[in-house]
């Protein structure tokens, strides 16, 4: 698997907390970062993809009637009011 190098700012406290646990553990602490965005990932429910269609009250033919409904707004002859 192709891994991709970024960088990751934690409070001081925490660096030192993943320091100590990643000797105890003998592992390095971009292993443990690693595991964790993992498990915190597989706990995330998936996304379920929408369905179309999107919309449901869509008026079908607007795109047919498009100078219509203009001219309704704007009046035949452009801005008239």
């Amino acid at each position: 698997m192709t891994m991709t190098r970024t960088t990751v700012y934690l409070q001081s406290d925490v660096k030192q907390r993943l320091g100590r646990a990643a000797a105890r553990r003998r592992r390095s602490e971009a292993e443990l970062i690693r595991e964790a965005v993992d498990r915190l990932l597989a706990e995330e429910p998936p996304r379920p993809r929408p369905r179309l269609p999107l919309f449901t009250n869509v008026d079908h033919t607007l795109a047919d009637r498009a100078d219509e409904v203009l001219a309704e707004g704007f009046g035949a002859d452009g801005l008239t009011q």
